[in-house]
């Protein structure tokens, strides 16, 4: 019987007898200014913006502001040279495991999020499965190397930087990587991926994915979102793969560009070069139990909307308790149903889903939420009262996706309509172990 079924990419595993070879990046010296680049003048710009005590300008409000300029795809030129700079904030990675009895490597990619490039320290995000393997007594990778672009074929560069797992969650199959006081990286053109400030995507919107498929390198495939939200199940255990108790169900938008085994944990940015995405499985067939590689153009990324959350939330964790293990996230307090409706943003040219998110009665607390409540926004404060979150709600995940941000200490402020009068309620966030 033959069946759709929903595979995570990062499964090539390589082995591999030996690692040689070389291969360097290096940036301008700019000792008159000819040699500068338009992004050494970004990141200049951003230093004298700190300096001053003002917040970090994403690219391309730098590129409008200071140069009024606007950057958009509508060329062939513009359209390469962001690309080219996503492919600088995309490494691939080589993950060992089994060390006691020969290692064994696989082949994945991952984003760079945060970046010091004079300390050489940066955040890389990747995908759990990228990094775990619960067929190994050690379920975590014991050894991580990532590799720039330009040095990026891990079967013959030797030019890798070794990384430290300090984020790991099945839940939300992603994983994060530290790198700290690396050489290499100090002498890169390495830049950090921006998220887009957009909640949502839509269908049509031009995409491109960049990986490293087959563990070749990094490569780049354009298409477009194919589904804007979809939720898959996929069993990321190697040691029961066939169990249905080990299935999660992941929110993810499709995408028809060109995805592989590799591509996991590699960036999905939109036509302005922003990441709307982490790429982390694709479709295949399956017959007897055997996956065919006879589906097409149906791949899958983890929405930016949670992801740019979450790695955060990861961060803040291991600095909180000095390991990946022990991941807290603030759930929503109750139950809720939603119905959806759509209409054609006509000035935008493009259909758009909203949904209608009622609190359930059941386990909605007394005094707090009611069950008939109608959701319209949630909003984050921080200890000192300072919006972290305000997030108005038109779909159903948007709760989920402002409580990343919640802390112990913080507040929860819920705008619900209660029998036709709209009213605001507060809440402690309550918390949940995130596995």
């Amino acid at each position: 019987m033959k069946k759709a079924v929903f595979a995570f990419v990062a499964a090539v595993a390589l082995l591999l007898s030996a690692l040689c070879g070389c291969g360097a990046a290096s940036g301008a010296d700019g000792r008159n200014g000819q040699d500068l680049n338009i992004y050494e003048i970004y990141e200049e710009a951003n230093s004298a913006r700190r300096e001053q005590g003002l917040e970090e300008i994403g690219f391309l409000d730098f590129l409008n502001e200071y140069l009024h300029y606007d950057y958009s795809y509508s060329s062939a030129e513009s359209a390469q040279a962001l690309m080219n700079r996503s492919l600088m904030s995309c490494v691939s990675i080589l993950t060992g495991f089994g060390k006691s009895y020969g290692s064994e490597y696989y082949a994945g990619a991952g984003v760079i999020v945060e970046l010091d490039k004079e300390a050489g320290d940066a955040y890389v995000l990747t995908n759990c499965h990228v990094v775990y393997d619960d067929s190994y007594s050690n379920i975590y990778a014991d050894e991580i190397r990532v590799y720039l672009y330009g040095s990026d074929d891990i079967t013959t560069s030797a030019d890798y930087i070794t990384a430290e797992l300090v984020g790991a969650t099945v839940t939300y199959d992603l994983a994060l990587l530290r790198i700290t006081g690396s050489e290499i990286l100090k002498n890169s053109d390495a830049k950090a991926a921006e998220f887009s400030s957009d909640e949502e995507v839509y269908v049509g919107e031009p995409v491109y994915a960049i990986g490293n498929p087959e563990g070749m390198g990094m490569t780049l495939t354009e298409g477009i979102v194919s589904k804007e939200s979809a939720v898959i199940p996929i069993n990321l255990s190697s040691r029961y793969p066939n169990n249905p108790l080990y299935n999660k169900n992941y929110r993810v938008l499709m995408t028809d560009a060109a995805v592989n085994g590799g591509n996991s944990g590699g960036g999905l940015f939109n036509s302005n070069g922003y990441l709307v995405g982490l790429i982390n499985s694709k479709a295949v067939s399956s017959l007897d139990g055997e996956d065919i590689n006879d589906v097409e153009n149906m791949g899958f990324a983890l929405p930016a909307s949670y992801v740019k959350r979450i790695w955060k939330l990861m961060r803040d964790g291991y600095s909180a308790n000095n390991s990946h293990y022990g991941l807290r996230r603030s759930v929503f307090p109750a139950e809720y149903s939603y119905t959806s409706s759509s209409y054609f943003d006509s000035e935008k040219s493009r259909a758009v889903i909203t949904d209608k998110v009622v609190v359930s009665g059941m386990g909605a607390p007394i005094a707090v939420l009611r069950g008939g409540d109608l959701i319209k926004n949630v909003k984050v404060l921080d200890g000192d009262g300072n919006v972290v979150e305000n997030m108005p709600v038109t779909r159903y995940f948007n709760i989920d996706d402002a409580l990343l941000s919640a802390r112990a200490g913080y507040n929860i402020v819920y705008t619900v309509v209660r029998n036709g009068n709209e009213m605001e309620i507060t809440t402690s966030p309550r918390f949940e172990s995130c596995e």
